[in-house]
């Protein structure tokens, strides 16, 4: 790709055939477009955006993430985009650069956003009041299909900035420091309006972010099957 490119997407890619293993690349095109655009004959299962962001001069930035990822972590092949590094790592390189979240709305149920009517307000408090106590459901995922009840849930910002919570049967709802969110999405979101008040969009999609511990592993809530 050309360098002379001003404005463009860079973006986080992962595959369930690359087991730990993340893409790092960068396109003109919006990101989940470009990881169709890789998912070949060759490519036995899909990529998913794990994150991107709309940076100035992408094709530097690249380079440059690149070079600080070769430094401590295995490149896969030094012609390919592949790092054997965790998403935490790559997200905390991400938030240093200035530039627009990608933060496409999922069209099917179990991928779906949180509604943005939830947040209305430009006090972070006040935003946060707002989305805890809406008692809407979003068009997610019903959690007591997923969720014992004392079921350990957290969500991390970086590497360093941990929320953690329980997921309460009887109210449906995930606890945490005293205060209730109803969706995993609404505990990630008001995680990031906390600790990032003027982040472009504090949208989060909470089920592939929040991690929950079973069997005293931390997994993705997104891979939890449903209950028995």
């Amino acid at each position: 790709m050309a360098d002379n490119y001003e404005q463009g997407w860079i973006y986080c890619l992962s595959n369930d055939s690359y087991e730990g293993q993340l893409k790092i690349g960068i396109t003109m095109k919006e990101p989940d477009v470009r990881a169709k655009q890789l998912y070949t004959t060759g490519v036995p299962t899909a990529f998913t955006v794990e994150f991107a962001k709309k940076v100035m001069f992408p094709a530097e930035k690249e380079k440059t993430i690149h070079k600080l990822l070769a430094q401590y972590t295995e490149r896969v092949n030094p012609r390919r985009e592949f790092f054997y590094v965790s998403v935490d790592e790559v997200r905390t390189f991400f938030e240093l650069m200035d530039g627009e979240w990608w933060n496409k709305e999922e069209v099917e149920e179990d991928e779906s956003e949180e509604s943005d009517e939830e947040v209305k307000d430009d006090s972070s408090i006040k935003r946060k009041s707002e989305c805890q106590n809406t008692g809407k459901k979003g068009r997610g995922r019903d959690m007591k299909k997923y969720f014992r009840d004392g079921l350990a849930i957290r969500h991390i910002i970086g590497v360093t900035k941990i929320w953690e919570g329980v997921y309460n049967e009887e109210q449906d709802s995930i606890l945490s420091g005293g205060e209730i969110y109803n969706s995993p999405s609404n505990f990630a979101k008001n995680h990031y309006i906390s600790e990032r008040p003027n982040r472009p969009n504090s949208n989060a999609n909470g089920w592939k972010e929040c991690e929950c511990k079973i069997d005293g592993k931390w997994v993705k809530a997104y891979n939890l099957p449903t209950l028995k």
